[in-house]
């Protein structure tokens, strides 16, 4: 879902106030927390409402 918003990982962290290390092993699933995977996911939500939509 982020790279197809063409997100960053560094900018999501960012949003997350986490390092981009950190949000790499939370994608990887090196790391588990289901309240950051939350967080995480409101996230991407919120930045997909903000893009613009296309006309179909």
């Amino acid at each position: 879902m982020r790279k197809a918003m063409r997100v960053t990982q560094k900018q999501a962290a960012a949003g997350l106030g986490l390092s981009a290390a950190t949000l790499g092993h939370l994608e990887r699933g090196k790391r588990r927390s289901t309240k950051l995977e939350r967080r995480y996911y409101e996230l991407l939500c919120e930045l997909e409402r903000a893009l613009p939509q296309t006309a179909s």
